[in-house]
């Protein structure tokens, strides 16, 4: 039977994703989120019955990489502008930001249909959303969750100006790095 995993971004599904299902695919919105998450789904998981077996928690992040740190941060900027305005306010409070400060970048996308405005207006504080940067910065920012026990890291779009190209860093250069501590 294949593994049963709850795309769980709710405290009441993380912990229920701990107690029933084989794992869980929060999407760690930033990435920092793990530390949130984790004792949700341990709660879980102290209800858990035996015979259910291990439990996988995928610790999900946006990622963009690139040995381009300008190009990168593009890639994840329009990635923001196109979702910002749409996330919880949970993600909002964690970032530091307000809700409003997306209505404008929203006008320029939606409205006025000036995407190059709008991903200029992303700041640093909406992008800590994801992990953005050459592969040493993004390995510091997620060293920590593999010290904290993170064993399944999923890194999800945009991933870089360059997919393919990102994905080779990832696997060249970032998981070595994550594996070894």
């Amino acid at each position: 039977m294949p593994p049963i995993y709850l795309g769980a971004m709710s405290p009441g599904m993380l912990r229920l994703a701990g107690e029933l299902a084989d794992g869980a695919l929060p999407l760690l919105f930033p990435p920092e989120h793990y530390f949130g998450v984790k004792p949700l789904v341990d709660e879980g998981l102290s209800k858990r019955a035996a015979g259910l077996g291990p439990f996988d928690l995928a610790a999900c992040v946006w990622v963009s990489i690139d040995a381009d740190r300008v190009a990168a941060r593009h890639a994840l900027a329009r990635k923001v502008a196109y979702y910002g305005h749409a996330l919880s306010p949970l993600i909002y409070e964690r970032l530091g930001v307000a809700r409003a400060e997306f209505d404008p970048i929203e006008r320029a996308l939606m409205v006025d249909g000036d995407e190059a405005r709008a991903v200029a207006m992303v700041d640093d504080r909406m992008l800590a959303i994801g992990v953005v940067g050459e592969a040493a910065e993004v390995i510091a920012r997620l060293r920590p969750l593999v010290a904290a026990g993170a064993r399944h890291l999923s890194f999800g779009p945009p991933l870089g100006p360059n997919p393919s190209k990102a994905i080779e860093l990832l696997g060249r250069e970032v998981l070595p790095a994550l594996r070894a501590g």
